[in-house]
């Protein structure tokens, strides 16, 4: 059985890698999707937010049972490394759990390779679940020309979340490959194809 760790830098095109490997038939556990489903209301790591960060990151302050305001604590953990870290520590060990739970229902569904979508694959050391990863890498100005199309950012926002993670260089130096999404959407098919169809990571 294969489990490769598939991550790379905000916008660098990973969720399009993603999308090429899931019409694969490749299992994808998605650990964006898995947070997500981690902090809704009511959950352990809700509660655990609103103790740390206070009712203030709530869609509805006077409601324990609000949703997350997600750009306002977006915007407070990307200013804060310690917060960023804290936040993660609230979330991190529900995701991972759902990850394990998921990882056993495609394991005895008799799939032999499982993708792990994990955008702080290095970061939280998931990588050395994986016996092989992929970092998603693309031009600085293309990365940040993405960002700032796709959230509205100016330049100046885009640089700070991309400089709040783990460089995209130090991640391709400890990955087992990389995907260069500098190019057309065929390009970048035709390097997930070379890796899955024919069995290069596993």
């Amino acid at each position: 059985m294969a489990l490769i760790g598939l991550t790379g830098g905000i916008s660098t095109g990973k969720s399009t890698v993603s999308k090429i490997i899931r019409s694969l038939g490749i299992p994808i556990i998605d650990a964006d999707v898995l947070a997500r489903e981690a902090v809704e209301p009511g959950t352990n790591a809700h509660k655990l937010i609103v103790k740390e960060f206070g009712t203030k990151v709530l869609l509805d302050p006077e409601n324990l049972n609000s949703g997350l305001n997600r750009e306002l604590l977006g915007a407070i953990i990307f200013e804060n490394e310690e917060k960023r870290r804290l936040l993660n520590k609230c979330v991190h060990q529900y995701v991972f759990r759902s990850m394990t739970l998921l990882l056993m229902k495609y394991l005895l569904s008799g799939h032999t390779c499982i993708v792990l979508d994990v955008p702080l694959l290095f970061e939280t050391k998931t990588d050395r679940m994986c016996s092989a990863t992929i970092v998603v890498d693309c031009n600085e100005s293309t990365q940040l020309e993405r960002l700032m199309k796709r959230d509205g950012f100016t330049e100046e926002e885009a640089r700070k979340r991309i400089g709040a993670q783990m460089s995209t260089e130090e991640k391709k130096s400890l990955a087992t490959y990389v995907i260069d999404n500098n190019h057309d959407l065929e390009n970048t098919k035709a390097q997930v194809l070379a890796l899955f169809q024919r069995r290069i990571l596993w």
